[in-house]
């Protein structure tokens, strides 16, 4: 079951209430009542309904009750703000928020063969630039576009397996089609195909320093002192950021005319297991 499915909080309710019945038939309303510390046994299905509005301290019994990771947590608040909010600002905030996370977990994950996608950087980027206006699915194109250079025979490879896994598709008269779902590696990188993407596309950015004008390509980082337990939360502060560019540029109603690496990283430069600097 999968709450990333539901723009409604209700219809999310709904289905987890089921999920539940069917796995214990003794599973009731009046037990979701008693459980959330709530007099009326008719509390549930009147939120269910939308016979009734959603409580702050209903909201984190919920929550609590329904034992929700920390994605799905905040995906069912933000659905919660989105549906009942009475400021027309926090529900667009909120939607945005939604359609982004969406986005996210509704891309294809990239499991078993499918990791030989991302066993050469030049795999994936020709799979974006099959969304470009003006792309041409031949080897000689793309050998002209591709920056740096890779070889005629390369791109042959590339062109094989990126239809062979179903990430393009070249017809007979030479058009083509995309997977029309994004594509992204897993938020933890596992996997040495998932490794080697990553190691490759960090040199990439290091040439791109002395390959690109200024005006083409941006670099940014900061050195910062951090509490260790900070860690995991700068992590899903760059995932959530990961979303907000992911759907702003899958979603922009312009023409696509060029390819882009865009990346996001944070790692320590000092051992860890230590309480302070020093």
């Amino acid at each position: 079951m999968n709450i990333y499915e539901h723009l409604s909080f209700r219809t999310w309710l709904d289905a987890w209430y089921q999920l539940k019945k069917e796995a214990n038939a003794n599973f009731s309303h009046r037990m979701i009542s008693r459980l959330c510390h709530q007099k009326s046994p008719s509390f549930f299905r009147d939120i269910t309904t939308g016979r009734r509005t959603l409580t702050e301290d209903q909201e984190e019994r919920l929550v609590t009750l329904m034992k929700l990771s920390t994605d799905e947590e905040r995906y069912f608040r933000d659905l919660v703000i989105f549906e009942q909010a009475s400021s027309l600002e926090a529900r667009k905030e909120a939607f945005d928020r939604i359609s982004s996370t969406r986005r996210i977990h509704f891309s294809q994950s990239l499991e078993g063969e499918q990791y030989q996608y991302l066993s050469k950087w030049y795999y994936p980027t020709i799979r974006e630039m099959a969304l470009c206006e003006d792309f041409q699915p031949t080897v000689e194109w793309i050998a002209a576009h591709l920056d740096p250079v890779v070889s005629e025979s390369d791109i042959t490879e590339a062109l094989q397996t990126l239809q062979r896994l179903g990430f393009l598709t070249i017809a007979e008269d030479g058009s083509h089609t995309v997977s029309d779902v994004s594509i992204t590696t897993p938020n933890q990188v596992t996997g040495l195909a998932v490794h080697n993407y990553h190691q490759q596309m960090l040199q990439l950015a290091k040439e791109s320093i002395d390959r690109h004008a200024e005006n083409e390509r941006h670099m940014l980082g900061v050195t910062v002192s951090i509490p260790e337990s900070m860690l995991p939360v700068l992590k899903e502060e760059l995932n959530q950021m990961a979303a907000r560019l992911l759907d702003m540029c899958d979603g922009t109603e312009e023409a696509k005319n060029v390819t882009v690496q865009l990346g996001l990283h944070v790692f320590p430069l000092q051992k860890l297991g230590r309480n302070e600097c020093g």
